[in-house]
């Protein structure tokens, strides 16, 4: 099975985002721009928090 695309996730993102606000009508930037920081910001959270573990560990 192929990887989804980044655009792919993205648009996933926008899409749940957008039905957690309850549907809201004329902002469709507003979800694609917030689905685009919450999707490149996840791996470098989980990098920091790498780092923070391996720090504990030595």
């Amino acid at each position: 099975m192929k990887d989804k695309s980044k655009e792919q996730i993205i648009r996933e993102t926008a899409y749940y985002m957008w039905l957690d606000a309850g549907k809201p009508m004329g902002q469709p930037d507003a979800f694609w721009y917030q689905a685009i920081v919450k999707v490149n910001d996840k791996p470098k959270k989980n990098m920091k928090a790498l780092k923070q573990r391996r720090s504990r560990s030595r």
